[in-house]
């Protein structure tokens, strides 16, 4: 099963990078516990459910950003777990473009993910939102 949450995620990062949010979000568990890289960030802190994650999440990224991807460079398969290493790059509205590597760690229960944890350098966020005036 684990490999099968391997190609789940590789097909779900595909489907985000050409704005397929639909398929993207298709195997995320009604449930799923997603939680950003910092409150202090827009679409960071934590979200609660599939509804919740496509509604504010995706609300938060629209509002806040012009451009927003994640490039997955990497998956680590550890049972339930996945590990994923990559590079984020992203253009804040009337700010600067930010590019930093990140780790996303998805757990998966019965083929769908129960949680996702992102990882990346907030420092860096930060300091664009504060040239940007934005905090």
């Amino acid at each position: 099963m684990a490999q099968e949450n391997v190609e789940t995620l590789k097909q779900g990062y595909e489907a985000f990078s050409k704005g397929d949010i639909e398929t993207a979000f298709e195997p995320f568990d009604d449930d799923i516990e997603w939680i950003g890289v910092s409150e202090l960030l827009p679409a960071g802190g934590r979200f609660k459910g599939k509804k919740a994650v496509t509604e504010q999440w995706l609300g938060e990224v629209a509002e806040n950003f012009e451009s927003f991807t994640a490039n997955a460079e990497e998956f680590c398969d550890s049972g339930d777990y996945v590990f994923v290493l990559g590079t984020g790059s992203s253009k804040l509205k009337g700010g600067d473009s930010i590019e930093s590597p990140f780790v996303h760690v998805w757990k998966f229960q019965d083929g769908k993910a129960i949680s996702a944890n992102f990882f990346t350098d907030s420092a860096q966020g930060l300091k664009a939102l504060q040239a940007a005036g934005r905090a």
